[in-house]
């Protein structure tokens, strides 16, 4: 059970809160940052943040294995293991776009490519809310097309360091903003936001067993809630099918 807790796979393309669990709570900007001139002085007043008490989505799983069975014919558990944190993933990914997606500001594209250009006014949009945007989220079979993009750059065509700071699902960089895969999100859709400013809270995931005495039926549960700090830092887009 160790195992699947200490090599589970963080997703990459958002902040990531651990938490007991114990009052789940998050926090919003409340205002936008005013700025006036008093003398010879420049006076800043800072977006003003609250505190929210949210309900976070319960992810609750079970995974049928005889595994007396795997060591006994000492099959390789890693496979086993693998492909439950990949799940466990999927889920929790399912939740975190859902949530953020909800009620971000929908930009319906007459185009059927995600490119630097046609992302113009989206950009222009998320800057005129005070947001600086820097990533694209994608699914990872637009990457064939970007790859047409004389502004998008591979990952690896980068320098290595910054491949592997970037995360597993980094797909490359589009002009300034970096853009990752999902295999969540429909093909004719695209999630551009401040990385900064998307959340995710969760408690660390709870393991156990139906039967303690059988130990086939494992049961796996985590909170998760996913936010964005400002509402005006993401934007949904939707490519025309």
């Amino acid at each position: 059970m160790e195992r699947i807790k200490s090599s589970r796979e963080y997703i990459d393309y958002v902040g990531e809160v651990r938490c007991s669990g114990e009052g789940f709570y998050v926090w919003k900007k409340s205002g936008r940052v005013t700025i006036r001139r008093r003398g010879g002085a420049i006076l800043m007043q800072l977006t003003p943040f609250e505190l929210e008490v949210v309900t976070p989505i319960s992810i609750n799983l079970q995974f049928n294995q005889d595994w007396h069975e795997w060591y006994e014919k000492k099959l390789p558990m890693d496979l086993l293991l693998s492909g439950m944190r990949r799940y466990i993933v999927a889920c929790e990914e399912r939740e975190i776009l859902r949530m953020l997606t909800e009620d971000a500001k929908v930009f319906d594209l007459s185009d059927e490519e995600l490119g630097r250009g046609e992302l113009g006014e989206v950009i222009d949009y998320i800057l005129s809310q005070g947001c600086y945007p820097d990533t694209l989220l994608v699914h990872p079979l637009q990457l064939l097309k970007l790859l047409k993009e004389a502004s998008f750059t591979s990952r690896w065509n980068l320098d290595q360091e910054v491949m592997i700071g970037k995360g597993r699902r980094f797909l490359g960089l589009l002009g300034d903003l970096s853009v990752y895969g999902t295999m969540i999100l429909p093909q004719s859709t695209g999630i551009l936001y401040e990385r900064e400013q998307v959340m995710v809270r969760k408690t660390p995931l709870s393991i156990s067993f139906l039967d303690p005495s059988d130990q086939t039926v494992m049961l796996v549960r985590e909170d998760i809630y996913a936010w964005t700090v400002d509402d005006g830092a993401i934007a949904k887009i939707n490519l025309k099918t």
